[in-house]
Order: structure tokens, then C-alpha cells, then sequence
């Protein structure tokens, strides 16, 4: 899951790629060869693979990300890479990917914002990340399986 195909002729570098200066306009999106659908976003600082994100939502810029936390609002994607702030990098937004948690997850429960940048299985109100569930059950805290389809966080849940 390293390539990207989909936008192929409008991207530059690999899904792992951290840029120090944007070498695709932010916002485009691409696909690798499974289906999986990744967003290209300004990074935050503590981004780690796997940190859950939320982005959209800064005055100065429509694809800046901030690490979810609770009470958050905005589409929702996952870091591939340790994107930090002033960097850029791609982020998964649909398809089969993996995500840091926070602790143990049954699979096929709705994902929660958890501890900053991670998700859990854990209800907790207004912490919902709609359009994303656990693909596998997950064991302790690490990066673990999710299904993504264009999540987003509502305050609602």
C-alpha cells in the first residue's frame, strides 16, 4: 500500500511520503491498487503512522489537520506517515487501514475519539466518528485495523 494509481498523473510520491513543502496541491486526493482513498493535508505536530486527524476546519486553511480530540467536529482521516506541522503528507480516508488505539477494540464496533490523535471502541458522547468501524479485533493499544468511509466527527454518539 505503498503507490498510489487513481490521480496518478496529478501526484507526486509515495503514500509513506513526508514533504517539507507541498509536492501536490492540497486536497487532492488518489487511490492505491486496493481502493483505499487518501486525502494530501498539512501536517500537525505529534502526528504519528496511524493518528487519527480531523481537518477542514482552520480560517487560514481549508486542509489543515489538527489531532482529533473530544468534542471535535470535522471529516475525520488517518496519517500514513509522521506528518508533522509545516510537512505534508497523505492521509487515508477510505478503504482498509490502520489506526492507533487507544486500547482493546471488538471488531465490527463504531470507532470514538479517544486520548488525543487515538480512537477507541469506548461510548463516549459526542465522540462518534460516524463512517468508520473496527475491521479486527484489536488487543491492546496499537495500530489496528479500521474500515474508513469519508469519516467524520459530529459531536454526536
Amino acid at each position: 500500500m505503498a503507490t498510489k494509481v487513481g490521480y496518478a498523473a496529478l501526484t507526486v510520491g509515495l503514500l509513506t511520503d513526508v514533504d517539507t513543502a507541498a509536492r501536490n496541491v492540497v486536497g487532492t486526493r488518489s487511490f492505491d491498487d486496493s481502493g483505499n482513498e487518501f486525502i494530501y493535508l498539512q501536517g500537525i505536530g505529534s502526528t504519528v503512522v496511524g493518528s487519527c486527524v480531523t481537518y477542514g476546519l482552520s480560517a487560514t486553511s481549508a486542509f489543515l489537520t489538527a489531532l482529533s480530540v473530544t468534542g471535535a467536529k470535522g471529516p475525520v482521516a488517518i496519517a500514513m506517515a509522521a506528518i508533522l506541522a509545516t510537512q505534508f503528507g497523505w492521509y487515508q480516508i477510505f478503504g482498509l487501514g490502520s489506526a492507533l488505539f487507544n486500547g482493546s477494540a471488538v471488531a465490527g464496533a463504531v470507532l470514538y475519539s479517544a486520548s488525543t490523535g487515538k480512537v477507541d471502541d469506548a461510548v463516549v458522547s459526542g465522540d462518534q466518528i460516524d463512517g468508520a468501524i473496527v475491521a479486527a479485533t484489536v488487543g491492546s493499544a496499537v495500530l489496528g485495523a479500521v474500515y474508513l468511509q469519508y469519516p467524520f466527527m459530529n459531536k454526536q454518539g
